[in-house]
């Protein structure tokens, strides 16, 4: 996952990276278009989806923080159900302007298969 990250750097030279933290908004967004806004009325992420979002990111660690359009960070959007499939958007903000589009993001849909959830299709992706 190539999201905007804080990365400490061993001091002694060697180049060996100490630790990677993703902030990630602390709550699921509103779609808009081809982006992921907050209003005002998100939904928080349960536990259960900070722990699968932390173990995905492994060996680095999430930070999850609240939604900040200003600032470089990881969205989600709202899932929606559809039939046997669950659609999500997702953007990867640059920090600056809310209304700028600087990073990239997608949506995709996914279904789950012997209990693993897989990217069945890539419905859009865009990189600004």
């Amino acid at each position: 996952m190539a999201v905007p990250a804080a990365i400490e750097a061993n001091p002694d030279g060697t180049g060996e990276v100490l630790s990677i933290e993703y902030p990630i908004a602390d709550s699921f967004g509103t779609v808009t278009g081809i982006s992921v806004t907050f209003p005002g009325n998100e939904t928080p992420l349960s536990q259960d989806m900070r722990t699968a979002i932390s173990a995905a990111i492994s060996p680095g660690s999430a930070a999850f923080v609240p939604a900040d359009l200003t600032k470089a960070m990881f969205l989600i959007g709202t899932p929606s159900v559809e039939a046997d499939s669950v659609v999500v958007t997702y953007e990867q903000r640059c920090g600056g302007e809310p209304g700028a589009l600087c990073g990239s993001g997608g949506t995709f849909r996914l279904k789950q298969d012997s209990g693993n959830w897989e990217i069945t299709e890539v419905m859009s992706a865009w990189i600004s």
